[in-house]
Order: C-alpha cells, then sequence, then structure tokens
C-alpha cells in the first residue's frame, strides 16, 4: 500500500536528519508541511539552531507538541508505561481549559500536536474538540490509538475535525496474534471498527486525515507483515507502516547514541501530561518540569529543570547531575551509558519502573 502524500523531503534532511529520529521525521512530513507559515519556519530555524549551539535558555517558542488527553487506557500492553502497570501517577483526563490555556499562550508558533502519550486518546470525551481547536489556529494533529473506542458517530467527529494524521494499531491477523500484545483487545472488534472508518470515508467523502496503519513487528507477527498488507487493501487506507524490532531485544549500544548531539526534545518538542504536569520526553519516565495549573508554559520551558537538563550539553557535568536526563540512554553521560550496557538495558520505561530511580 503506497502512501497518496509524497513529497520530497531531502533539503529538510539535510537540516534536520538526526541518527535516531529520521523514521519520525519522514512520518510526519506530510501532515507537518501544510501548517508552515513564515512566522513557523522562523521560529522553528531559530530554535532549530539554539539547540544545535546548545543554548539552554531558548528565546522562541517550541514548534511542536506532545500532549496526553488522558492516560487512562482500556488495554494492557506489556512494553507500554501505562499498561504494564508502571505509571503510578493518578488517572485522569485533562481539562479542556487547561488545554486551550496553552494553545491560546504558544499556539502561534506550534506546527503539530501529537494527541498520545500514555493512554488511549479515544476515551477522553472531548478529544477531537482539541483536535478542532487546534485545526482553527492551524495547528497539524496526529492521534495514535488502539482503534478499539470507536463508532459511526465518532468516526463522522474524527473526519470531520481537522485531524491531519490517524496511526492505528494494527499487530496481529487474527485473534491469538492480536491478542499476544494488545492484551484485552478483541481482534474482531478492530477489524469492524475499520470497516466503520473506511464505510463513513467513502459515504461522505472525507479523504483529508491520513489513516496511517501501523505494524509493532514482534518474533511472533513477523512472517504475517505481508498478509496484513494485504488485509488491508480493501479498507483504501494510506499507508501501512511495520515498525520493525518492537520487542527490543537487540543489546544497547550507547554508542549509537553521540553526547554531542542535543536532545531533540528539550528544545524542539515538550510533552504535557493529562494533569498539566511538563515532562521532557517520552521515553523516559514521566518526570515533573513544572506545572502549568500554576505557571505559564514559557515560564516553564525556560524554568530551572529544563535549563539544568539542557546545559548538560555544553556547560555541566553529566556526571554530577541529578537531572533526570543525566541518566537516559540517549543522552550526554557517558559513563551512565556504559553502565547500562552492561545491565542487559532493553529500554528506559520498565527498566525504571523495577530500578531504582538515580536522578530521586
Amino acid at each position: 500500500m503506497e502512501s497518496k502524500y509524497n513529497f520530497n523531503i531531502s533539503s529538510f534532511q539535510k537540516l534536520f536528519k538526526i541518527e535516531h529520529n529520521w523514521f519520525h521525521i519522514k512520518r510526519h512530513f506530510a501532515s507537518v508541511s501544510k501548517h508552515l507559515t513564515y512566522r513557523k519556519i522562523k521560529n522553528l530555524v531559530s530554535v532549530e539552531m539554539q539547540r544545535r549551539l546548545k543554548t539552554p535558555v531558548i528565546k522562541g517558542y517550541p514548534p511542536f507538541l506532545k500532549l496526553e488527553p488522558t492516560n487512562l487506557c482500556n488495554l494492557k500492553c506489556p512494553n507500554c508505561f501505562t499498561g504494564s502497570g508502571a505509571d503510578k501517577r493518578g488517572k485522569g483526563m485533562m481539562d479542556f481549559d487547561l488545554y486551550k490555556k496553552v494553545i491560546d499562550e504558544i499556539g502561534d508558533y506550534l506546527i503539530k500536536i501529537n494527541f498520545y502519550f500514555w493512554g488511549e486518546p479515544f476515551l477522553h470525551h472531548r478529544l477531537f474538540d482539541m483536535i478542532s481547536y487546534a485545526s482553527e489556529r492551524n495547528i497539524g494533529s496526529c492521534v495514535s490509538t488502539n482503534f478499539l473506542i470507536f463508532s459511526e458517530v465518532k468516526a463522522e467527529k474524527l473526519l470531520t475535525s481537522g485531524l491531519d494524521h490517524l496511526i492505528i494499531c494494527f499487530d496481529g491477523v487474527d485473534q491469538k496474534t492480536y491478542e499476544s500484545y494488545r492484551k484485552g483487545g478483541s481482534y474482531r472488534k478492530f477489524i469492524r471498527n475499520m470497516e466503520i472508518l473506511s464505510e463513513t470515508r467513502l459515504k461522505k467523502n472525507l479523504y483529508s486525515t491520513i489513516i496511517d496503519v501501523q505494524f509493532l513487528v514482534f518474533d511472533y507477527n513477523r512472517d504475517q507483515i505481508e498478509e496484513a498488507k494485504k488485509l488491508l487493501i480493501p479498507f483504501g487506507f494510506d499507508r501501512f507502516t511495520p515498525k520493525m524490532n518492537a520487542e527490543q531485544k537487540d543489546p544497547y549500544d550507547p554508542s549509537l547514541f553521540r553526547p554531542n548531539v542535543p536532545c531533540y526534545w528539550l528544545w524542539l518538542v515538550p510533552t504535557i501530561g493529562w494533569d498539566g504536569i511538563v515532562t521532557p520526553c517520552c521515553d523516559m519516565p514521566p518526570h515533573d518540569f513544572g506545572d502549568l495549573n500554576k505557571h505559564s508554559f514559557m515560564e516553564v520551558f525556560n524554568g530551572e529543570q529544563y535549563v539544568k537538563a539542557r546545559r548538560l550539553y555544553k556547560y555541566d557535568d553529566p556526571e554530577k547531575s541529578k537531572s533526570i536526563c543525566a541518566f537516559c540512554h540517549r543522552g550526554p553521560n557517558e559513563k551512565y551509558k556504559k553502565k547500562l550496557a552492561g545491565m542487559n538495558f532493553q529500554g528506559p520505561r520498565i527498566f525504571f519502573s523495577d530500578t531504582k530511580r538515580p536522578w530521586e
């Protein structure tokens, strides 16, 4: 299944290519490009240059945002921070007024919002209002979903909300294989929901949303990739995206993440939890960098925790720091990364749920 959205991104590749996020740049470029304005491009280039220069206090605004509508979920996926039970935060849904406060402050510079973190976005009763509020301000949007909380009503709301990019998580072509990862999920219901979406799209002639079906590849479903691709053809969706090596069985190699390459999360992509707590990224466990219920967004984004984390790349010694970012497998602390390599480290989310967190 070929994408309908083909762009020449060679110039973007030269400017923004980093070893470990190029997959995401290619994946999201189509839904990003149509929301670019002179103001947004100028801000993006400025903040990216400050990242390259390792400037700890940013003059400008984040061009991208990861936002958690809720950390509630209907499944128990074993590699997920919520599904595995590793997320010890309280459960809840983001307040719509808090969401509007953030968008009203930085929305003129936002290119795209990813409405997913640790939870099922479709459980939030005002998700489509959130997407529409962004769309009305020329902000792109993406939702990643297990696609089990769906209906004819939701299908029309989704396709008319202004959503740019929908990622549907699909990991097996029968109930046994599908439920191997999507614990508690119904393969039959999942297929029916894709039928509903496809039928609504055709009936209402609503094709502005990119439908991207993601297939997490494990050892047990690797031989189903081609079958899954063929199964999706009748639905007429736009993309089929196998995501390889989801089990993360390969030994951790710290040399893949160079210490002199500043983390793009810290400069370009802040993450906001459902409760208004800003956390540095989705790789490490959620960590309090500031509370948007008490502070403006920019007070947090250039606050003590963010500045301390950014300084690790140029001004401070990461081996002596207590910032959570000094203990990241992608970060600048080479000594700690070598330690992780000797501890059978295969990813921070579950690892730090069973291990003492050295930054605390």
